[in-house]
């Protein structure tokens, strides 16, 4: 056998390659692990920076919520309306039988014009002093009434009579004082005329009373008894006396208009429909001592004022068709609203009835008025749904908008300062 021959037969019956063969072979048919194969090393870096992304979103969120910035813009709700007549019905603030809940008040201005003039004729005149009285009940418990023409008399034995009915309430005791009862002030005026008849004040008794009666019900007088004059006097003829009464019965009533004006606080409304004038041109002196003398005339005017946002929010409830309890309007041009009292008024300047019914008429627009503070104060900490439904329920606003930092917050600020409201 040849040497070649032996190695080649040596090598294939080698029983260390033959079990390293087997080996490899054994391990060729094993299962193949993937986790033998990749590294676990990506697979961590993802969970790790999910881990860091959700803990930065909650840190963000969070510091979110505690540095909030809220800015709200709200525009002011605008109705368009037309009344062709509509009534409401006032009570006289000072009245204790109020029959509506709101209210009307009154200025009384009282005023003189002088107008120097040429008298042309000669007039033989008699003028009767005039003043007021308030009678005093010391004599019954009942209430007294006196009759309008009721005479009185002072103690220099001068006559006077009362011009309307008075009524005198009876006394009061209290342990052992006596209180008498009074009268409202009531007008008197001399029976008869010249200077004489002038007092600067006193007191009277009624004639027609028994002794003891009269020491217990009488009158004082509030203020003096003036205009009692008589004799020749310059005067106006005819003519001239029309022209000018009427000259000073214009020129009076656009001064006291004018003087009632000045008066008038801000919050208050007064239409001219709502003065009522009270001028006797029969009262005008128009006579003097010599031929150029200075004819006077004397008025005074009633002015039934109404508060602004009363009459605004009687308009407004009569276009919304329901109650305002809270939040208010106001009406741009309110010129062209018209408004009068129909319901009587007394004749009388000094009486003033306890309810008056206005009839309003005319067209305009109602503006909400919005209160940023008292707003402020509403919403403040509110969840951006309530928000909205809270607008969506207002009458006085039309719409809102809405910025907020971060934007992901789901409610207002709580803290006011950082709440901005704008009111458009």
């Amino acid at each position: 056998m040849k040497l070649y021959d032996i190695i080649i037969k040596e090598k294939q019956h080698n029983p260390s390659e033959e079990a390293t063969s087997k080996s490899y072979l054994k391990e060729q048919e094993k299962p193949l692990i993937i986790s033998d194969v990749i590294s676990h090393k990506p697979r961590r870096k993802k969970i790790l920076l999910f881990l860091i992304v959700i803990t930065l979103l909650t840190v963000l969120y969070s510091v979110g919520l505690w540095v909030q910035y809220a800015k709200v813009t709200l525009y002011q709700r605008s109705i368009s309306f037309t009344l062709p007549n509509v009534f409401f019905d006032l009570s006289h603030q000072e009245s204790s039988e109020q029959t509506s809940p709101y209210t009307f008040q009154t200025i009384t201005v009282i005023s003189t014009l002088e107008r120097e003039v040429i008298g042309t004729e000669f007039k033989d005149i008699k003028e009767y002093a005039q003043g007021t009285v308030v009678f005093s009940n010391e004599w019954s418990k009942s209430t007294e009434i006196l009759k309008a023409g009721t005479s009185i008399e002072s103690p220099t034995g001068k006559k006077y009579k009362i011009t309307t009915s008075a009524s005198v309430g009876g006394y009061t005791t209290l342990g052992t004082q006596k209180k008498p009862g009074e009268s409202k002030p009531v007008p008197i005026i001399a029976v008869e005329s010249g200077s004489s008849s002038n007092n600067p004040g006193t007191t009277f008794t009624i004639p027609s009373f028994s002794s003891k009666k009269r020491q217990l019900f009488f009158a004082k007088s509030v203020g003096p008894l003036l205009g009692g004059d008589s004799g020749v006097r310059h005067a106006l003829s005819k003519d001239e006396e029309g022209t000018i009464v009427e000259l000073l019965k214009n020129q009076l009533t656009e001064r006291l208009r004018r003087e009632t004006r000045v008066q008038v606080p801000e919050d208050f409304i007064i239409s001219p429909d709502m003065q009522y004038t009270y001028i006797n041109t029969n009262d005008f002196k128009l006579e003097g001592g010599s031929i150029k003398f200075v004819a006077q005339a004397e008025g005074k005017i009633v002015s039934y004022l109404i508060k602004r946002d009363v009459l605004y929010k009687l308009i407004a409830e009569e276009v919304l068709q329901k109650e305002i309890s809270e939040g208010q309007f106001y009406i741009p041009h309110f010129s062209d609203i018209t408004f009068q009292i129909v319901s009587p008024i007394p004749t009388d300047a000094t009486l003033i009835p306890d309810n008056i019914r206005i009839q309003v008429s005319g067209t305009g627009t109602l503006t909400s008025i919005i209160d940023p503070e008292v707003l402020r104060n509403t919403i403040t900490g509110m969840s951006v749904k309530e928000f909205k439904s809270y607008v969506s329920q207002n009458n006085f606003i039309e719409k809102a908008e809405i910025s907020l930092f971060p934007f992901w917050s789901p409610s207002l600020p709580k803290t006011k300062r950082l709440l901005h409201i704008v009111v458009r």
